[in-house]
């Protein structure tokens, strides 16, 4: 959408319409339920958190002054980091269980989906907090580099540099 299409949905909204709602739950549910899948151990959980944020977000749309879609995009992304950092806190009390009814057997055990989730969580935290961002948005998310630019208030040349090599990196440490 462009901005001047985000700022009609935003402000239509505001005033109510159930169809504006749809319409930037529509765009904003996918491209956060990326971003949170990667970070959450389960689809549940994700979408849960997904829920979350936006439920806070639109209630909190009246209070919101719409100007760029970037400045909306950081808005969302701050909401949902809160919602994380309280999943992250639920889960340091509680202890994590795996429901094996669910995977199938014939297309890979749940021994493996945890090392391969291990072995992806532990080469991304080897990246620095920026370039795991990129990577994440890019390949999760599905931003292109001139958007992770405006998020995370870089170049759109340096977003791409820093894509690459972590990229790289990634590579070597997965292979």
């Amino acid at each position: 959408m462009t901005d001047h299409e985000w700022q009609t949905q935003c402000d239509d909204a505001k005033a109510g319409s159930q169809l504006a709602y749809q319409v930037l739950f529509d765009e904003l549910e996918p491209r956060l339920y990326a971003y949170v899948r990667v970070r959450v151990f389960d689809a549940e959980q994700a979408a849960d958190v997904v829920q979350e944020t936006l439920i806070a977000f639109f209630k909190a749309l009246p209070t919101f002054t719409y100007t760029t879609t970037a400045q909306l995009y950081q808005y969302v992304f701050t909401i949902v980091r809160r919602q994380l950092a309280q999943t992250y806190e639920k889960a340091k009390r509680q202890p994590e269980t795996l429901d094996e009814s669910v995977v199938s057997e014939d297309v890979i055990t749940p021994a493996e989906i945890g090392m391969i989730r291990q072995d992806v969580a532990a080469a991304l935290a080897a990246l620095d907090e920026t370039a795991r961002e990129i990577v994440v948005l890019y390949h999760w998310s599905r931003f292109n580099f001139k958007e992770i630019g405006i998020l995370l208030n870089m170049e759109e040349g340096a977003v791409r540099t820093r894509h690459h090599r972590a990229k790289g990196f990634l590579g070597t440490l997965l292979t």
